[in-house]
């Protein structure tokens, strides 16, 4: 079961946000979409101090455009 989010407004996005344990928290962003910009994404900075950004030169379905380097972004992160 996954754990209940909160809800942070950032440069007017609502964004659910899950605390997950231990460790830096990471997010795979894309530098071309139109829903969620760059700059909604660096407005999470204040909510989230620890965040790992990484954004990827592609539209909003990264993983579907961009598998292989969001793959070993995760792997990455996941592996001590």
């Amino acid at each position: 079961m996954f754990p209940e989010p909160h809800f942070i407004d950032t440069n007017g996005i609502r964004m659910a946000v899950f605390e997950q344990g231990e460790g830096e928290p990471v997010i795979v962003s894309r530098a071309e979409d139109v829903l969620i910009s760059p700059e909604h994404i660096e407005g999470m900075k204040p909510f989230v101090p620890d965040l790992e950004i990484h954004m990827l030169g592609c539209g909003h379905w990264t993983q579907q455009e961009k598998p292989g380097e969001v793959n070993q972004i995760l792997v990455d992160w996941l592996t001590p």
